[in-house]
């Protein structure tokens, strides 16, 4: 974002509380051993995507080399059987006819889906399009929707407990839907995931994740940005319901923009003092434990999608509409809860 707006003509300064770049997507070493959690597949490292375009623009992606995987995972069941997750869904799905025949309907309807999303592709800047450039990134999405919906209603922990095969069941479980996993990850998501490995574009940046958000950095300053470590922000300041600047270090630091990447709690809470929550925001936030279930169609926001956020205690799901990652705009409106 740094580096658009400074493309764009705006003065930015970033305050980071880190001593490194980027956020989540860092690594650290300790004792001759690199910690690296982030980036083990980047959506758009190969060039038939629009989002290679963006890494371009900020020079993230020239003259690095990226591993695109033909295997991205093997599992060992307890019987001793193995799966391979194949990014090619032909060899995919002969993989798991293999070991679930008795599956075969499903299984092919899953495979299908990947090579139907992998034709598709995801917009970047969609405000700058044009009708026609608009409309050549509709129409593909709208033959798609049939099937979207039905992938992305439904979570590995479900799909698994549809399947015939426990040796099947078992191995897509261990990879993504076991204890300490991600039970609730959305098919969907797992599918576009396999459908941009398929065509190459889903790969691991060589040096990790460090060295692709240093890349970022480098090009941020080479812009004009100014960016602080170890800054913490305290509170951001308001002024008749206008953010105006934030407090760092004990000291006032005046903007125009105020934009806040960091967590949303330690946002909406910590810095703005909870005062400007909508009555679903300080619902899901006080649900207790908050995971990503599916993208759905919130039937509280008949027009906007949403991610369905925050099971409560009773096992309802509360809707968090724009909750924790959009940046925080000057205008803030406080809302009664």
């Amino acid at each position: 974002m740094g580096c658009y707006l400074q493309m764009n003509g705006f003065d930015t300064e970033i305050f980071g509380m880190h001593s490194l770049p980027g956020g989540l997507c860092t690594a650290w070493k300790r004792q001759g051993y690199t910690f690296d959690g982030c980036i083990h597949w980047l959506m758009g490292s190969g060039p038939a995507t629009n989002l290679h375009r963006m890494w371009r623009e900020l020079h993230a992606v020239q003259g690095r080399r990226f591993v695109e995987w033909d295997e991205y995972l093997r599992a060992r069941t307890s019987g001793g059987q193995t799966l391979t997750i194949y990014t090619d869904p032909d060899r995919l799905e002969q993989e798991m006819l293999r070991l679930a025949p008795e599956d075969g309907k499903l299984i092919r309807r899953f495979c299908q889906a990947i090579r139907s999303l992998s034709a598709a592709d995801l917009p970047v800047a969609t405000e700058k399009m044009g009708l026609f450039e608009r409309l050549g990134y509709i129409l593909p999405w709208i033959r798609l929707a049939p099937l979207l919906k039905t992938w992305s209603c439904m979570n590995v922990q479900t799909f698994c407990s549809r399947l015939k095969s426990r040796a099947l069941a078992e191995a897509l479980g261990a990879l993504y839907g076991g204890e300490g996993s991600m039970p609730d990850f959305p098919v969907s998501g797992l599918i576009m995931m396999l459908g941009f490995m398929h065509k190459s574009c889903c790969g691991y940046p060589i040096g990790g994740s460090l060295e692709f958000a240093r890349a970022i950095e480098r090009r941020y300053r080479e812009l004009g940005g100014r960016l602080r470590y170890n800054a913490r922000v305290e509170r951001i300041l308001v002024e008749e319901d206008q953010a105006v600047g934030l407090v760092c270090a004990g000291q006032e630091h005046r903007a125009e923009e105020v934009i806040s990447c960091a967590d949303g709690h330690a946002t909406l809470f910590d810095m703005l003092g909870g005062r400007y929550l909508s009555p679903a925001q300080r619902t899901a936030y006080e649900a207790g434990t908050c995971m990503i279930s599916r993208w759905a169609r919130c039937s509280r926001w008949k027009n906007r999608s949403c991610w369905r956020t925050g099971r409560s205690r009773s096992g309802a799901w509360a809707c968090a509409c724009s909750a924790s990652t959009r940046p925080w705009r000057r205008k803030a409106r406080p809302r009664r809860s």
